[in-house]
């Protein structure tokens, strides 16, 4: 009797190990799905801001030694300070120059990285249950709405920041599930990787408070212990909070745009359209503008949107009545959302996909939690489970097409701003980044043209689409067109260089040569340090005849940029028609020592052999 007793006992070593085999291959699978569904962002091209950051970043040739200094300087890109990041970037660009499949590849590494610390997160704060575990993980790998964050280069500062959130999440629940002296190596170390998150992405500021919400689903005491602790996360937060709101500046909208009321309707609208999106993610966009005032006033559905909040908080008062996890939930997302909800309106989106990567982690919690509950509940009915099944595959099948989908959407700019002008015709931003795009990069003028009339349609306070069209206008021998484009332009700001440049080139080509000088003249006044617009007017006055002036802005030119050739021999022309043949000899002489072929006759006028 004995022994048939101990042989129906189970093994515990057996146990274990089958136990860490269910975690792995689990992982494994979850790790696979979300590298397969996500694998066409390796052949995407750079789109968007990754022009800014990486193509015409000229901060990253330079060497190791004085980049990585200057970045942890308060030196800010695209309105952030994120030197590691920045590092990140630097590193890349040592290894691929311009190539763009080792930045998305490395971007699609680290999310499958995120993917497997979500899963061990999910399985630690749910007390090792796998299967919650692997919903939150396959729930954060695929999700449509975290597309944006892989498929896109520059968004390689959300991963990594996300890469190390989520491992100080995990330490810090094994710092809290210690309970001898080493459990303080973890806070300590937590408190490192909360540090790099911040130097990744000032969207780290929220740690803490990440933190504070976990406490309350452990039913960990509040208490002065408890709240010293956190004091060095919220000083981190803090320190890196006023350095992104100086770094922002410009971006940062006029408070007087909107007022109070507008600034709730926005904030409420943002907030609904990231819980909408979380079930049936189906308007997606790289792009989700501010809405247009129509007599004053937004479209209805922005007006009844703080309306919403009575019932939402209504139901997360009832939830927590029933218990924590949906209120623990719901307080983990809205902590990490709340500093874009664009209350204060920062950029040209109203809300951004990418934003959810972080904050989506504890609504994805709270919803396997409550299925788990359901199916120990209702699981011994026999449709339950097979139901259950079926929605999960369903789920699966849906959000992995529509992210499959979305990963092709950022493939090229033009793919990216068609997607945009779609969802939102009357998007100006797409508009003219879309007109852009066949402007500098197919040279598509007849396309660019439509894309650019599409956008001052919309707006006509649109600067830089006059001026791109002026330009075209000017390629396409239609003058009187292009110079009412640059007049526009400049009666709109008389301070935008660029169009002085393009008007001084019209003129030229009409051989209006006066009004080309003042045109030059007065990009000069905006920004002087421009050898080429000193090189534009140096022609001009050289076409005059005016040559001790065409001398003189050759030699601003050259003491710009002494490298160029072209400006030496254009220096020595001058100087030889002016009559000063003996000073235009080593001018000439430095000119061709710079690799310039001087023609042949000017070489013997100068007696040069």
């Amino acid at each position: 009797m004995k022994k048939d007793k101990i042989n129906k006992q189970e093994d515990p070593l057996k146990s274990k190990s089958a136990n860490k085999f269910k975690f792995s291959l689990t992982l494994i699978a979850v790790v696979v799905i979300t590298a397969v569904v996500l694998s066409p962002v390796i052949n995407n091209k750079f789109v968007w801001d990754d022009a800014e950051y990486i193509v015409r970043n000229e901060t990253l040739k330079k060497p190791l030694s004085e980049a990585i200094p200057f970045y942890f300087d308060t030196n800010y890109f695209v309105g952030n300070y994120h030197p590691l990041t920045m590092i990140g970037f630097l590193l890349e660009y040592k290894t691929a120059n311009l190539n763009p499949a080792l930045y998305h590849n490395t971007n699609l590494l680290i999310h499958l990285l995120n993917v497997s610390l979500a899963f061990i997160f999910a399985f630690l704060l749910s007390r090792r249950n796998i299967w919650i575990a692997s919903t939150v993980a396959l729930l954060f790998g695929i999700h449509p709405m975290h597309v944006e964050s892989v498929a896109w280069i520059s968004q390689f500062k959300d991963v990594l920041f996300g890469f190390f959130y989520l491992l100080g999440l995990v330490v810090y629940l094994i710092y809290l599930d210690r309970q001898n002296w080493h459990k303080w190596i973890f806070y300590l170390l937590c408190l490192i990787l909360f540090v790099l998150s911040l130097l990744s992405k000032p969207a780290a500021v929220t740690f803490p408070l990440s933190l504070m919400v976990i406490d309350f689903y452990r039913e960990r005491k509040f208490n002065i212990a408890s709240v010293l602790e956190k004091i060095p996360f919220f000083v981190g937060s803090v320190v890196l909070g006023l350095i992104t709101i100086k770094a922002q500046g410009s971006a940062v909208g006029n408070f007087e745009d909107y007022n109070l009321l507008e600034r709730i309707m926005l904030s409420s609208y943002a907030l609904f359209s990231y819980l909408i999106n979380l079930f049936f993610p189906i308007h997606l966009s790289a792009l989700h503008p501010f809405p247009f005032r129509t007599d004053g006033n937004f479209p209805w559905i922005y007006r009844i949107a703080p309306f919403g909040l009575i019932p939402l908080f209504y139901l997360l008062y009832r939830s927590s009545a029933i218990g924590r996890i949906t209120l623990f939930g719901f307080l983990f997302f809205f902590f990490n959302i709340a500093l874009v909800l664009q209350f204060v309106t920062v950029g040209n989106a109203l809300y951004s996909e990418r934003y959810t990567y972080i904050p989506y982690l504890g609504l994805y919690f709270s919803i396997a939690i409550i299925i788990d509950q359901l199916i120990k509940k209702y699981g011994t009915l026999l449709w339950v489970k097979p139901l259950v099944s079926a929605c999960a595959v369903f789920i699966l099948i849906a959000f992995s097409g529509i992210s499959y989908s979305r990963t092709k959407v950022w493939k090229t700019d033009r793919s990216l701003w068609t997607d945009v002008s779609k969802k939102y015709p009357f998007c100006t931003i797409a508009h003219y980044n879309l007109g852009t795009y066949f402007f500098k990069e197919e040279k598509n003028d007849p396309q660019a043209l439509i894309s650019y009339n599409n956008a001052i349609s919309v707006d006509t306070t649109q600067i830089k689409a006059y001026v791109n069209r002026g330009i075209i206008f000017t390629r396409m021998r239609e003058m009187e067109k292009a110079e009412s484009d640059f007049g526009h332009a400049i009666r709109l700001d008389s301070n935008f260089a660029e169009t002085y440049k393009n008007l001084g080139i019209l003129h030229a080509t009409l051989g209006k040569y006066e009004k080309s000088i003042s045109d030059y003249t007065n990009y000069l006044r905006i920004l002087p340090v421009s050898p080429d617009i000193y090189y534009g007017r140096g022609m001009t006055y050289y076409q005059l005849k005016r040559f001790t002036e065409a001398t003189e802005d050759f030699s601003k030119a050259i003491s710009y940029d002494s490298l160029n050739a072209n400006y030496w021999v254009l220096k020595a022309m001058a100087l030889h028609a002016d009559g000063k043949k003996e000073e235009a000899i080593p001018i000439a002489l430095k000119a061709q020592e710079l690799g310039e072929v001087l023609d042949p006759g000017f070489k013997s006028n100068l007696g040069l052999k």
